[in-house]
């Protein structure tokens, strides 16, 4: 029997995302032969406790001394756990009884040419099943449509993803330096690389969504880190007509971008993330840093 353990990186999530981290302890308890555990980055004795009494003994939490980011919370989580596989999963998503029960009769069947798995997340009548990069260069959940291919997807989001844990160990983890949001992109661009083959598991959990990005200050640090890591990726990885094209679309876009980014009050975080993103690393105090 193929042994699953169970990584979940929260930051100030005990009381946002309160009945999902309650459904957590119950799988738990429910599914003993699994490794759970909590990395959190609140670097808060308080919001540690509070976790604990929320998910039971079946749960083990561990503080991180500083905020790790998502990247470095699920690198410290996969360095403490010793099972088969990781399944990474976010504070607010709801882990129902029978969709958790029926994953793992899943990982038992997957073959041992596949070492990556993308669950789906149900939020707003919409299904994000995985990680792409649309129209080749701009990276974003995958929204699940009819007539969709399978071959558009890169790999798992972080918020639901499957990892076979010797594979996850010898891409090398997530890449730290970006933090959070499109750390999981990055690590399905080395996975391709390398050869590593990504399924879609068929299992779709309900998520709350924003639970970390609920304040303004942390929507500002979300805008800038996303626009900083589009144009990491596109940097590092792509080709130079590809960065082109990235460019291109990025004008094309931006009267859009500039909309949402108005109602948000994060225009001002996104222009500084892409032009961080081109300069190669942020600028020495910057306010979107965490």
């Amino acid at each position: 029997m193929c042994k699953v353990g169970v990584v979940i990186v929260t930051y100030f999530s005990s009381m946002s995302a309160r009945e999902c981290i309650a459904q957590l302890g119950r799988s738990a308890l429910d599914h003993p032969e699994c490794e759970w555990l909590i990395v959190d980055n609140s670097c808060s004795s308080a919001e540690r406790d509070s976790l604990e009494a929320l998910v039971g003994s079946n749960v083990r939490v561990v503080g991180a001394e500083k905020n790790l980011g998502f990247a470095g919370g699920v690198n410290r989580g996969a360095s403490l756990l010793d099972s088969d596989w990781l399944l990474l999963i976010n504070p607010d998503v709801f882990l129902s009884h029978e969709g958790f029960a029926n994953l793992l009769k899943i990982v038992e069947d997957i073959p041992s040419s596949v070492s990556l798995g993308a669950g789906g997340l149900i939020h707003e009548a919409q299904i994000y099943r995985g990680a792409q990069l649309w129209l080749g260069v701009w990276f974003r959940d995958r929204k699940d449509r009819k007539g969709t291919r399978a071959s558009s997807l890169l790999g798992p989001s972080g918020g639901f993803g499957l990892y076979r844990r010797d594979a996850f160990q010898e891409i090398g983890g997530f890449d730290e330096s970006y933090f959070a949001w499109g750390e999981d992109v990055e690590f399905g661009l080395r996975a391709r690389r390398k050869g590593y083959k990504c399924i879609e598991l068929g299992v779709d959990f309900n998520h709350q969504g924003g639970h970390s990005v609920s304040n303004r200050e942390i929507a500002q640090k979300r805008a800038y880190s996303l626009a900083r890591n589009r144009v990491r990726i596109a940097r590092e990885y792509y080709s130079l007509l590809h960065r082109l094209w990235f460019c291109l679309l990025w004008l094309l876009i931006l009267p859009v971008r500039c909309y949402t980014n108005a109602k948000r009050g994060t225009i001002r975080a996104d222009i500084t993330g892409y032009i961080d993103g081109w300069i190669g690393q942020p600028r020495c105090g910057s306010q979107y840093l965490w």
